[in-house]
């Protein structure tokens, strides 16, 4: 094959997976909560996924992807293997929006949650084919235990929900689990969870999936402060080197 048809190839594998994406996108956005959606709709979504899926390996087979799939290291950039561009090392989400969009469309905040949830796994592939180191995913901060109690009980509940469904696809595909945050104030079932989950994928070397839970800035600052009075250190040796370690 030469480079022109190699080229004209992956232009338009690469259209093919932007308007799977898309309809994928599409139907899931129009019955986001996978319980409750028509059989017909989730058939349809699991053939694109399933289309979505073959078309990546073409790609990844193609002569400009590198054939491991990893994301090659260039001049210190990583190069997406998938696209061929440049990928960040690390990707931060902040998971916010999800009680506004569910009351934008009429629903209880409980459906949005749910909704943002059912979205992780296809965030998490994505990045992961796309040769990210770390992914970190701030899902519930300290100042979110304020919220009304039925409503952080969802939050804690989906955590459990989201663990018990993904470990073994995380595991499978090389993912490290870290859960990051006062573990300590959730309840010891699912630090058992936690604990269980982090263990297995310890070894996995393909990306790290940080969670954030029952995490915040103002509570690094907080920490920060109380290491500081720990240490008396006197107000002329706090410098940002201090604050940050």
């Amino acid at each position: 094959m030469n480079k022109t048809s190699s080229r004209t190839f992956e232009e338009r594998t690469l259209e093919a997976i932007d308007l799977l994406r898309s309809g994928i996108a599409r139907l899931e956005t129009s019955s986001p909560i996978a319980e409750v959606r028509p059989k017909v709709v989730e058939a349809e979504i699991e053939d694109l996924k399933a289309e979505l899926l073959n078309l990546e390996r073409q790609l990844a087979e193609s002569e400009r992807v590198p054939s491991s799939g990893v994301a090659a290291d260039y001049l210190g950039d990583l190069i997406s293997p998938i696209s061929g561009g440049r990928v960040p090392r690390h990707v931060a989400v902040i998971m916010d929006g999800n009680g506004r969009w569910a009351t934008q469309r009429g629903l209880p905040r409980a459906a949005g949650h749910r909704a943002g949830t059912e979205n992780i796994r296809r965030v998490i592939e994505r990045f992961a084919d796309h040769g990210v180191q770390y992914l970190t995913l701030y899902a519930f901060s300290t100042e979110n235990w304020n919220r009304p109690q039925r409503e952080v009980r969802l939050l804690i509940r989906l955590l459990r929900y989201f663990i018990k469904r993904e470990l073994q696809n995380l595991h499978r595909n090389g993912i490290r689990l870290k859960l990051l945050g006062h573990i300590e104030t959730l309840p010891e079932w699912l630090q058992k969870q936690v604990a269980e989950a982090t263990a297995l994928t310890e070894h996995n070397e393909r990306m790290t999936l940080n969670i954030c839970f029952s995490y915040g800035g103002r509570d690094d600052i907080l920490m920060a402060i109380h290491a500081m009075i720990r240490s008396e250190l006197e107000p002329s040796e706090i410098t940002e080197e201090t604050v940050s370690s």
